[in-house]
């Protein structure tokens, strides 16, 4: 079975304020209904940032979010365009990035636990993502990529395997 018609174009939409400003940010890669079916998938991004001016933190005040372009659709992919584009929207930002991810692959490649990945699958994002890191350190800007649990629930949260702000912000880039 071959693909036929036009490759898939990306989509981009950005919420909140026009300059962002570093902080903590939640990312999301998602499949699609179609997931399972290589000739059908369509993944998507999102990376949100929540309010950090309430106690509760639990509504968003920023978003980036978007589809993948090309054939290339799979979900770790989707998680790493979601920094790639995170990163880019923070471009002139003045204060440190802390981003969590649940997605071990990003979280191993970000933190130099995979190596020589730009030689592989997703190359040309793993290189944008060593450029724009690059050229933050250079202004003095930190960016640190955690790792948070994926689809936590209540009793996660009750046993201490993540916080609710880390639940609910993973769970609010899973959503977009």
């Amino acid at each position: 079975w071959t693909r036929t018609g036009d490759e898939p174009e990306e989509i981009v939409m950005k919420r909140g304020h026009s300059t962002w400003n570093g902080g903590k940010f939640y990312v999301d890669g998602s499949g699609g209904k179609w997931t399972s079916d290589k000739r059908l998938r369509r993944c998507g991004w999102a990376a949100v940032q929540l309010d950090e001016t309430t106690q509760e933190q639990t509504r968003s005040i920023q978003a980036i979010s978007g589809t993948l372009a090309g054939w290339r659709q799979t979900v770790p992919r989707a998680e790493l365009k979601a920094i790639v584009e995170l990163l880019k929207a923070n471009k002139e930002c003045t204060r440190h990035i802390e981003i969590l991810t649940d997605c071990m692959y990003v979280f191993k490649g970000a933190n130099g636990i995979s190596k020589n990945l730009i030689a592989k699958e997703n190359g040309d994002l793993w290189q944008q993502y060593a450029d724009m890191i690059q050229e933050m350190k250079a202004r003095g800007i930190d960016v640190i990529v955690k790792k948070v649990k994926a689809h936590a629930t209540v009793a996660d949260i009750y046993l201490g395997n993540i916080t609710f702000i880390d639940a609910r912000g993973n769970m609010l880039a899973d959503a977009y």
